[in-house]
């Protein structure tokens, strides 16, 4: 219900607007310009696919996110459940095949506030957090062997390509993945390892010979290393395939981001507090509080990780890759792109850990405490996304109409940025069917990354100083005039606070020489 609730109400980002004007340019193209941007393009292939067949409303864009974001806690679930089911056994502990853990890594995931914004925006997050909880569990049914594995490996495989051609970050994931296979082969830890055993220990016990069972085990769990190895490889080389058109672009890409993006210098502050609203699903409290529930968190993490197992450790480590890849990659490079919206992929993983420790705990006040600790800020974060969404539509669709009714067909829609263009563009175009000039300027000599510039078209840009013949518009959601020869006629504004969103007219200039 949280995903739904007041889904239309919420300004377009800047972001969403982008992926709406990308998915007006034709398949070919639109590919082309998200090679220009920061991003892969398969969720821009999905949203034009679905648009055509929705529409482009609010409620239509952000309809796709929001049934990813379903469907991926219906695969976290899956996943928790089919890891709890194929590592159940630890050592001499066993762990019983219940759903109270995949129950609690779905409640998890549905009370984040950072997977509630994913699940609601219309950007590739929510088909990531989708594909990364599905390549967790064909993973693990691939692992499981069986008749049908080299269609679980084959499904695995597309899968995998798929999620690193939603999101870049998907890479840190994969390498996580691959990370626990080769832990599993070098272990000879097959999951149908213990499996062999157990027959062997029958067939000993029949036969009377405990010596030829124990090396019939030894040399079929070497086999089935080995077989799960070559699945694996399988898999990779398929992913790879289908991912190998993409890969000059992600080259042209990695080369921008490392020349010139905005992203903040990542500090230990940062973080601190990334972490701590990644991992409770809140804003991190100014007091004290906030860091003793990190240290409690931290003394549950040491306390399970060994004892969880292979279940536990399989998910832990993909929690932990786009953490340690993004840090890393940030810190080699000397270019930042750690970014908290792009860890939530990471959260499925997060979740699901908590669900095997849940699962392996066999008292319920043990249980109890452990939902005490994690639920209550994440319920709390939650509350409070939901009681920050709007009542009303924001002030740019009111503005909307009035340009429609008030804006002659010949002036031009001066704006700040190249994001401001699309999301004017996005909102006019709802207010009716009619032909814009709008357009922004931009230096030739400016530094750094001009964010969603390549959404437009070479008309939609004015690049140094430019002069535009009386009357014309300012836009923007921000008190930022247009600084261009011209007096100053009237201002309108809509919406209150950040809704809020402004238009001013100018005309010729006073021939006393006022403005």
């Amino acid at each position: 219900m949280p995903r739904f609730w007041r889904l239309d109400l919420p300004i377009l980002t800047w972001d969403e607007a982008f992926s709406w004007r990308l998915t007006g340019y034709p398949l070919g193209e639109m590919c082309v310009r998200t090679g220009a941007d920061v991003h892969p393009p398969l969720h821009y292939i999905l949203l034009q696919a679905w648009i055509n067949v929705w529409g482009t409303s609010e409620l239509a864009l952000r309809g796709l996110s929001v049934l990813c974001g379903v469907l991926g806690i219906v695969f976290a679930f899956l996943a928790c459940r089919e890891a709890v089911r194929l590592f159940g056994g630890n050592g001499t502990r066993s762990v019983p095949t219940t759903l109270g853990g995949p129950a609690f890594c779905a409640i998890l995931l549905a009370a984040n506030s950072g997977q509630l914004l994913a699940a609601r925006t219309a950007r590739m997050y929510a088909p990531g957090i989708l594909l990364a909880a599905l390549t967790s569990w064909l993973l693990l049914k691939a692992l499981r062997g069986g008749a049908r594995r080299w269609q679980w490996w084959t499904g695995y495989g597309v899968a995998l390509a798929a999620f690193c051609l939603t999101h870049n970050y998907a890479l840190f994931t994969a390498v996580a993945q691959a990370a626990f296979v080769v832990g599993l082969v070098v272990c000879k830890g097959s999951p149908l390892a213990s499996r062999v055993d157990t027959d062997a220990e029958k067939a000993s016990t029949m036969s009377g010979d405990a010596g030829d069972a124990s090396v019939r085990s030894r040399s079929e769990r070497t086999t089935l290393a080995w077989t799960t190895l070559v699945g694996f490889v399988y898999a990779g080389v398929l992913a790879a395939i289908l991912y190998s058109p993409w890969l000059p672009f992600l080259l042209e890409q990695t080369r921008q981001v490392r020349q010139s993006f905005w992203i903040e210098p990542i500090t230990p502050d940062l973080v601190e507090k990334t972490f701590f609203s990644w991992a409770a699903g809140t804003v991190q409290p100014p007091d004290a509080s906030g860091t003793w529930w990190l240290v409690l968190l931290g003394a549950a993490l040491v306390g399970t990780v060994w004892w969880s197992g292979p279940a536990g450790w399989y998910f832990l480590v993909q929690a932990a890759a786009p953490w340690l890849g993004a840090i890393g990659f940030s810190l080699l490079s000397g270019r930042p792109i750690f970014l908290e919206r792009c860890l939530v992929f990471g959260q499925v993983a997060w979740a699901a850990y908590w669900g095997v420790v849940w699962s392996r705990l066999g008292s319920w006040p043990a249980r109890a405490i452990l939902a005490l600790g994690l639920l209550t800020t994440n319920l709390h974060g939650l509350y409070h996304a939901m009681e920050k969404l709007p009542e009303h539509p924001p002030g740019i669709v009111q503005a909307a109409a009035f340009l429609q009714v008030h804006a002659g067909a010949d002036e031009t829609i001066w704006v700040s940025g190249a994001a401001d263009v699309n999301r004017l563009r996005y909102y006019l175009s709802r207010a009716g069917d009619r032909e814009w000039t709008i357009r922004c300027t931009h230096s030739p000599f400016a530094d750094g990354h001009v964010v969603h510039a390549a959404a437009l078209r070479a008309e939609d840009v004015a690049h140094g100083n430019v002069t535009t013949p009386a009357p014309f518009w300012a836009a923007g959601s921000r008190n930022t005039p247009f600084q261009q020869s011209g007096q100053l006629l009237a201002t309108h504004r809509f919406g209150e606070g950040i809704e809020m969103y402004e238009l001013a007219r100018y005309g010729p200039n006073d021939p006393k020489g006022g403005k």
